[in-house]
């Protein structure tokens, strides 16, 4: 979340122009206990991340059983 947050504060501009800001989703699975293997634990992560961007996008969602 804090990671997210502060990729919302940066402020850049380019030639003159301040760009939009940038926004990030996040799909989290923690080891061991929602997956025992790494290819497990990243397809839980995956399936956060497209529920963070189901959600509306620039959230950070939490693996759920």
């Amino acid at each position: 979340e804090e990671l997210r947050k502060g990729l919302k504060s940066i402020s850049i501009q380019h030639h003159g122009e301040k760009l939009p800001v940038i926004t990030a989703s996040f799909g989290l699975a923690c080891f061991p206990e929602d997956a025992c293997n790494g290819e497990k634990l990243l397809n839980l992560a995956d399936q956060a991340l497209y529920q963070a961007k189901n959600q509306g996008r620039d959230c950070l969602v939490c693996y759920q059983p």
